[in-house]
């Protein structure tokens, strides 16, 4: 059995035994991409399968290319789907099959642990039953909410109506579990209104693949939401921008100018190393848990084809500003005071705004 280093033992116990509860006996796929890919690290696989071991379970390896169609599900995968326990994917197709009904028994988790690093950090190593509680209590907190506002420096000023308040419990979840806690479901934006100040990239929503996905971004583009749908492409490269979505909308047969949902980053030990643009499918990728981030899915409908991005948000629901310039301000809330007491984290654990990659931005302490 390979060696599993100190470091790195305390957050796969938080995978296989606080979020999964791995037992002795059951079988486990961890599904990998290609040994040509690099999109994560090399050991993680290794060191997983010596941790599955190491409870008593048996494990099993099974390769799927990670930019494989959704919509025509590879035969391994299925066959893994149904015949294991858990099924663990350090593999990107993991992102694509997380809005898909899904066969078998097993559990199934994307996981966004990239490197080695990623296993000494708090992204890790926090309880997953205290993130798992912190996601809820932030549900909670915003049932039945009828509005919320959303800006950010470069400009966003948007309204979100819901009619009848937000119901939670209807909310539509992933179908594949995330390892850490990311991301609460995407909220509707069928009846949001106002400006959308895009910047950095374009990119897709990693449901489908399709060519020239990433556009990059020198400036703001500044769309005008009316009811949902663009009215108008602004800034530098709004012509440039408008093209892409007529483009995209074309090759899927779907309304270009939807903006069907939104949501962001709750997990703020998040981070990134390197510049996001050298390796955006990896930025991307894992990017989207931090609370610096909000992102949008737009042209089509469930989710759409592409991701827009926004930095650094204020966001509020019914005037109670749960995220403020890019922190996860509710993680402070006198209501958490109980989670972080139950799991026995500490709550300064979460100070700072961790780097993710993206000119402009900068960590705090």
């Amino acid at each position: 059995m390979i060696p599993i280093p100190a470091f790195a033992a305390q957050a796969l116990d938080n995978l296989l035994g606080n979020a999964l509860g791995v037992a002795p006996g059951e079988d486990v796929a961890v599904l990998v991409e290609p040994a040509r890919e690099r999109h994560y690290d090399p050991r993680l696989a290794p060191w997983l399968i010596a941790a599955i071991e190491a409870r008593g379970a048996k494990a099993r390896i099974v390769e799927t290319a990670p930019d494989a169609d959704p919509d025509d599900m590879p035969e391994s995968v299925s066959l893994a789907l149904t015949t294991v326990d858990h099924a663990i994917f350090l593999s990107r197709f993991g992102d694509r099959i997380r809005f898909k009904d899904l066969p078998g028994k097993a559990s199934r988790t994307m996981c966004y642990v990239l490197d080695a690093a990623d296993l000494e950090t708090p992204f890790a190593r926090v309880p997953y039953g205290f993130q798992k509680d912190a996601h809820q209590a932030f549900l909670n907190a915003i049932a039945g909410s009828r509005k919320a506002t959303l800006a950010c420096p470069a400009g966003s000023a948007l309204e979100f109506d819901f009619a009848g308040g937000l119901d939670v419990s209807r909310f539509a979840n992933f179908t594949v579990l995330n390892f850490p806690v990311m991301i609460f479901p995407a909220l509707s934006a069928r009846a949001a209104s106002g400006t959308l100040a895009l910047t950095h990239a374009l990119t897709s929503t990693y449901t489908h693949p399709y060519p020239d996905d990433v556009q990059p971004l020198d400036g703001t583009v500044e769309l005008t939401i009316a009811n949902g749908a663009i009215a108008a492409f602004g800034g530098a490269q709004g012509a440039h921008v408008e093209k892409h979505f007529a483009r995209v909308g074309a090759h899927f047969g779907v309304d270009p100018l939807t903006v069907d949902s939104w949501h962001a980053g709750i997990n703020p030990g998040t981070a990134f190393r390197g510049k996001a643009l050298d390796d955006i499918h990896r930025w991307a990728a894992v990017a989207f848990g931090s609370p610096r981030y909000a992102h949008f899915h737009m042209c089509g409908r469930g989710p759409g084809e592409i991701c827009g991005q926004v930095f650094d948000p204020t966001i509020a629901f019914d005037g109670r500003e749960f995220w403020r310039d890019g922190e996860f301000v509710f993680l402070a809330a006198p209501e958490m005071a109980p989670l972080y007491e139950r799991h026995g984290v500490d709550p300064a654990i979460f100070a700072g705004k961790p780097d993710i990659g993206v000119p402009g931005l900068r960590p705090s302490a």
